[in-house]
């Protein structure tokens, strides 16, 4: 039973450690989607407030107006759907970031407040962040126009992009760090070069089986 404990918090660990945004599927559609949603027009989740100044994502404890992240990204032109977590369940700020290098719209990215790049959204219009009694979900939509010489007509093309995601906005809700997870007495040490797992009333090798 111990062996087992001992397993299955690992794998819990690793689990939550592991949690991603994931595409789930696109659609070639325009997609209507729930009313109960944030979309990019200056709105943040969490307690946060954000601004812009010379390039840089400055984002401030809405509650104490401290100063909590100071972000750039190289080469990126705007910064929509600034969220706690929601993009992931570390605590930690995250984004969507634009190049804005498209004719058509921009290419998103989304990353975290120590830079790092949690997904590649593709070429995007805009998206916006919906409610289901699931959780939350990111959807992307974006349009490809298309001229046509002969007809000097232009014709488009729709896709939506639906991506599950992590978060639920409460950190402590969604999983505990492996740092979090609940302390035991149990102590290690070597015996005739091997490593012994020592508890209160059993010992156990490396690999969880029980020394009588």
């Amino acid at each position: 039973m111990k062996k087992f404990t001992f397993i299955f918090a690992a794998l819990f660990a690793a689990t939550f450690a592991n949690a991603q945004i994931t595409l789930e599927r696109t659609f070639n559609y325009f997609v209507c989607t729930p009313y109960e949603s944030i979309d990019i027009n200056g709105y943040t989740m969490g307690d946060i407030f954000a601004y812009i100044d010379n390039g840089t994502l400055i984002c401030v404890d809405a509650l104490t107006y401290n100063e909590t992240a100071r972000i750039t990204i190289p080469n990126m032109k705007g910064y929509d759907l600034i969220a706690k977590n929601i993009f992931s369940t570390d605590g930690l700020i995250g984004f969507i970031a634009s190049t804005g290098n498209s004719k058509d719209g921009g290419h998103g990215y989304i990353y975290n407040q120590n830079g790092i790049q949690l997904a590649d959204l593709g070429e995007y219009d805009y998206a916006r962040i919906i409610k289901l009694s699931s959780g939350y979900k990111l959807v992307v939509y974006n349009t490809d126009w298309y001229w046509d010489e002969k007809t000097q007509t232009s014709t488009s093309k729709y896709t939506t992009s639906i991506y599950s995601l992590p978060g639920n906005g409460d950190i402590s809700a969604d999983a505990m760090s492996p740092s979090a997870l609940r302390k035991s007495s149990a102590r290690k040490y070597l015996n005739k070069d091997q490593v012994i797992i020592e508890n209160a009333d059993h010992n156990y090798t490396i690999s969880g089986q029980e020394i009588k």
